[in-house]
């Protein structure tokens, strides 16, 4: 529930940030920023390279949101 709940954060800020831009790098620099965020807000028993891998695992297209990148990294997550 912690990992939950902490990648749910770093979710809307990525989503927040991804409305404020336009084009693929947009998409990029909220998947980047979800992670780093999601690496500065994870719970005590998932590691900051646990966050980033499993951001890092997602197959990142043009047509993806930050928040079908950050459901990638959750179903990641939900294996460890």
């Amino acid at each position: 529930m912690k990992k939950f709940m902490a990648l749910s954060l770093a979710a809307m800020t990525a989503l927040a940030l991804a409305g404020c831009g336009s084009g693929t790098s947009a998409t990029t620099a909220a998947a980047t920023e979800a992670a780093t965020e999601a690496k500065d807000t994870t719970a005590a028993d998932t590691t900051a390279a646990e966050a980033a891998g499993a951001v890092k695992k997602v197959k990142i297209t043009e047509e993806m949101t930050a928040e079908d990148v950050l459901k990638g990294a959750l179903r990641h997550l939900a294996f460890l």
